[in-house]
């Protein structure tokens, strides 16, 4: 896995995302959660505490602080979270969304043209695909960013990429098919 200086020299955003959209959580004293997620995290070279918050361990300065989670579910296949990022003395307010391919692109504006085309060709190699999308947000004020719903959050997102995961089979699932 690339670190996130390389990560962030191609596309910061795709870094910041990885770094904030996720459902870990810090358990006595330990990262845990879904180990994708977690690699991608680590290997990034991100740390999250236990009141949550993220940051770069890195010369990136980049602290990312959840304020609200629209917490993934297999209905809907998303996840999405609005965060406020501190690079340096640069504050801003940010949506940072990942899901299902098919899915995720109904909520992104300006699709690449070549999208769908894309994500199929890994998907039919065995990969796991998620796209990463996000938004700037208008300063919000803390009622505000409480009250901000789902609908707004995942709406005009802009495509920041996918991020592929290889899922071999286990040895003995063949059989077992």
């Amino acid at each position: 896995m690339q670190d996130l200086d390389k990560v962030l020299s191609v596309d910061r955003n795709t870094g910041i995302i990885l770094g904030g959209a996720h459902t870990l959580a810090f358990t006595d004293g330990t990262l845990v959660g879904d180990p994708i997620e977690k690699q991608c995290f680590e290997g990034i070279k991100f740390s999250q505490n236990a009141q949550g918050l993220r940051e770069s361990t890195g010369p990136q300065n980049i602290k990312i602080t959840q304020v609200k989670k629209f917490a993934f579910n297999s209905t809907l296949k998303r996840m999405s979270v609005l965060v406020t990022v501190s690079e340096g003395h640069a504050n801003s307010c940010r949506v940072l969304s990942k899901g299902a391919p098919e899915i995720l692109s109904k909520f992104i504006k300006d699709l690449p043209t070549d999208y769908t085309e894309s994500y199929l060709k890994y998907v039919k190699n065995g990969g796991r695909v998620l796209t990463l999308a996000y938004k700037h947000v208008a300063k919000l004020s803390h009622a505000e960013m409480l009250a901000y719903t789902r609908e707004e959050a995942e709406q005009d997102l802009v495509f920041a990429g996918f991020i592929v995961a290889e899922c071999p089979l286990k040895p003995d699932s063949l059989g077992v098919i």
